[in-house]
């Protein structure tokens, strides 16, 4: 595992296309809102960067108490409301300063 290199090539994300009514994967990536994951800077996030703590934070929040949307792809978070921060809230905030 090299630590400085970027998690996520954007053909490897193309890969994970399920081939729905794109007939190309690539150009389905190059069309869609990873121009926005690219403008963030989120595609080039190496393990040691603020970013990828940001973007691992929302994925685990994900998958230990929120949902996504099947039909908007929508994801939705478990906020810790004991508190008047959570830490999605500062994981967002993260993930846009990069």
């Amino acid at each position: 595992m090299d630590w400085d290199t970027p998690v996520v090539d954007e053909r490897d994300l193309a890969r994970t296309d399920d081939g729905g009514a794109d007939s190309d994967p690539w150009a389905a990536v190059l069309d869609s809102q990873v121009e926005i994951a690219r403008d963030y800077g989120w595609l080039d996030a190496t393990m040691q960067d603020g970013t990828f703590l940001a973007l691992n934070t929302l994925v685990a929040n994900v998958f230990s108490g929120g949902s996504i949307a099947t039909e908007t792809v929508v994801p939705s978070f478990a906020l810790n409301h004991r508190d008047r921060r959570s830490h999605v809230i500062d994981a967002f905030e993260d993930t846009r300063s990069g």
